[in-house]
């Protein structure tokens, strides 16, 4: 049986899409690992590997629950309180959460606002077309 053909069950199409989704996140959870223990090291907080991937992952559902725009509050305060789970507390940990935010929120943000800056003339331009053409 050919990969993609139509004879082909949905189910392994759905397998390996998942596969190849979860393969092409790798590289993007590495690399906010990295920010992490960059900006830990940076501050002074020792958290070790697993600190670290405790803080990730907390940060990352943060910003996953649908709540403010950017996750403002709920990004910072579970993070704050995972750090202080992991012994890392007062004025680095604070300082620490809100470079993490700032990190992980304004490039994201800055690269969408370039994008649109780019695709938001040419749909106006689509559009004005249409607008002639009917």
């Amino acid at each position: 049986m050919q990969v993609g053909s139509a004879a082909e069950p949905d189910s392994l199409n759905e397998i390996r899409t998942l596969v190849l989704a979860l393969a092409a996140s790798v590289p993007v959870w590495v690399a906010d690992l990295g920010l992490y223990i960059a900006l830990g090291q940076a501050s002074g907080i020792e958290a070790g590997l697993g600190g670290y991937l405790a803080l990730e992952g907390v940060g990352n559902l943060a910003l996953a629950v649908p709540s403010t725009a950017a996750g403002v509050g709920s990004f910072d305060s579970l993070t704050l309180l995972a750090a202080r789970g992991i012994a890392v507390d007062g004025p680095a940990a604070s300082g620490y959460v809100l470079a993490l935010h700032v990190f992980t929120v304004v490039p994201v943000s800055l690269l969408g606002l370039a994008v649109l800056g780019r695709v938001l003339p040419r749909c106006r331009n689509i559009l004005a077309v249409e607008a002639t053409a009917a």
